[in-house]
Formats: C-alpha cells, structure tokens, sequence
C-alpha cells in the first residue's frame, strides 16, 4: 500500500487556502473533502492505497481571497510519473 502525500501553500498571491477536495474520473460528479493540517507555511494531506485503486484520483485545492477563487486542480496519477 502506498501514501500519497498532497503538500500546497497556505497562501497563493493574497488568496488563502480553504479546502483540499477529491474526485475520480474526468467528469466529477462528487467532491469528497480531505482532513488537512497545517504544517509551517505548507497544507498536508495524505491519501492511503494500493497504486491500481487511487492513481486515477484527482484533486483541487480552493484557495480565496474574499471576493475571488482560485482553484488548482492535480492528479493522484501524477505523482507516480515523477517516480518512474
């Protein structure tokens, strides 16, 4: 079984984060929250499993600044091409 280990900035140009979510497939039909944590400067969350199960997840971390978002979108899949 594998960790993945999600690690964003707790601020991007004046916008602050606000919530790490994930979703499988190209067309997200659900967005399921992670439990963060604050670790210095940096948000962390983690996801467990076997690489066949949650490679083709995906995620989007929301960042806002009061009167706009920011969203930044990645995949679970990515993560394993930097490896290999």
């Amino acid at each position: 079984m594998d960790i993945v280990t999600i690690s964003v900035p707790t601020v991007v140009n004046s916008f602050l984060f606000e919530s790490i979510q994930l979703t499988y497939g190209e067309v997200a039909v659900y967005w399921i929250p992670l439990d963060t944590k604050r670790h210095h400067d940096r948000i962390l969350t983690t996801l467990n499993g076997y690489p066949a199960s949650i490679k083709d997840f995906e995620f989007l971390v929301n960042y806002s600044n009061g009167t706009c978002s920011l969203y930044q979108a990645g995949s679970i899949n990515s993560a394993y091409r930097k490896i290999n």
